[in-house]
């Protein structure tokens, strides 16, 4: 069901001209805009960041691996699902890895960034249902989604609970939702400073919040376990020593080959208990698959 942001009326049509106060959202580029405003506000992903950190996520260790988990624990948990929804889509590589592993999944992305829809846009070409523009607490959609998703995208968000719960209220009753955050406090570094992290989570802490938004937990486990001693090591040692002009040349997805082989290795092996059922007790990633109650 679409949702009228002006006057929160629901309706069914092919277009988004709401029929109760004829207000049709503002097109920017190619993308209906729900948040406008917003487009400018500026972070340090600029217009020239998003082309880098596209071209980096194909050739980096750590986004296969993690879309291989979204795309195991989408099958795990909700395997009668037919459509799938994700906010801070980004450029799309989420998106991308759900289509290769189910091409029958409908697929729709959100993101504040028109530039990052752009290249999701180039990206996914005809494989998404629709790409829009609007922030976390105005998704013009209700109980639209069998699943939705966030993928790093709540520690950016200041009312993360506010978020969560705009998310459950675009899922049908039993729906589910797939959140991944990044975890410990203790691992904070330059890293989360560039990418504007507000907090990196605790399991609990992060769980509360979940629950506070209206979700039942199913599950909770870490990815990065055995490559987490690593990570401490790179953010709190080697990136005093690090030097570029580019995010992803401080967001570690560049790497000799060899190292990107090991590391991907790494991330492969680790999730053979998590598939199994085990719940690391660390781990640099958090992950809470969760439930809307029927």
């Amino acid at each position: 069901m679409k949702r009228c942001l002006s006057c929160d009326h629901q309706f069914e049509a092919a277009s988004w001209t709401c029929p109760s106060c004829n207000k049709t959202p503002e097109v920017v580029g190619s993308f209906h805009a729900f948040a406008p405003q917003l487009i400018s506000t500026k972070t340090a992903f600029d217009d020239q960041s998003f082309g880098d950190l596209a071209e980096s996520e194909e050739e980096s260790f750590w986004y296969v691996p993690r879309n291989n988990l979204i795309a195991w624990t989408l099958r795990k948990y909700f395997p009668k699902a037919k459509s799938f929804y994700e906010m801070g889509c980004g450029t799309g590589i989420v998106l991308k890895g759900l289509h290769d592993d189910n091409p029958q999944l409908q697929l729709t992305g959100s993101d504040i960034y028109t530039n990052g829809l752009d290249v999701a846009k180039e990206r996914m070409g005809d494989n998404v249902q629709e790409l829009f523009q609007t922030d976390a607490h105005g998704i013009p959609f209700r109980e639209q989604f069998d699943v939705v998703g966030a993928f790093d995208v709540i520690e950016h968000i200041d009312d993360d609970v506010g978020a969560m719960h705009e998310l459950l209220m675009t899922v049908k009753p039993g729906g589910g939702a797939i959140f991944m955050v990044p975890r410990h406090m203790f691992m904070w570094s330059i890293f989360d400073d560039l990418a504007c992290h507000k907090i990196r989570y605790g399991s609990r802490q992060f769980q509360e919040r979940v629950k506070q938004a209206g979700f039942e937990i199913v599950r909770t486990f870490s990815f990065g376990a055995l490559t987490l001693p690593l990570q401490f090591w790179s953010r709190k040692i080697l990136q005093r020593f690090r030097k570029g002009d580019k995010m992803a040349d401080y967001l570690e997805l560049k790497v000799s080959p060899f190292t990107g082989f090991v590391l991907r290795l790494l991330l492969e092996i680790d999730q053979i208990p998590v598939r199994m059922g085990v719940n690391y007790p660390f781990g640099a990633t958090l992950v809470v698959v969760a439930k809307k109650p029927d």
